[in-house]
């Protein structure tokens, strides 16, 4: 399966991801998420819809995922795709400049945040 479509299902929480390390398209929009610590074991995913949801806190582990933030979004492009939540942390601000922006904000607010533990940049 390529493509997972969860959106619109008042799901909570997000405990195990085994079935879902292979998929490259996984929408969780419009849920009552506030955790997704857990999806930052994806690897393979391509597109991953987490708007409108209730995440007030950036998880350090979706940073892992090899994808870019993005605040508006664009179904023909790659990214973690995160608008209509209502962040605290770090800012809407610094999100919608994404990690280019995210990582040093981290950096900042926590000296002992090591960039490369949290995040693999794509080769």
């Amino acid at each position: 399966m390529e493509l997972l479509d969860l959106g619109d299902n008042l799901i909570e929480e997000i405990k195990d991801i085994e079935g879902f390390k292979n998929i490259k398209i996984l929408d969780f929009s419009r849920n009552k998420l506030n955790n997704v610590d857990a999806l930052g074991e994806l690897k393979k995913v391509e597109f991953l819809d987490l708007s409108f949801n209730l995440i007030e806190v950036l998880s350090l582990q979706l940073l892992r995922i090899p994808l870019e933030i993005e605040w508006k979004k664009d179904i023909n492009q790659r990214g973690i795709y995160v608008s209509g939540n209502p962040f605290s942390m770090p800012p809407i601000e610094i999100i919608k400049r994404r990690k280019s922006a995210i990582l040093p904000y981290y950096t900042s607010v926590n000296t002992d945040f090591d960039i490369e533990h949290y995040y693999w940049r794509d080769k």
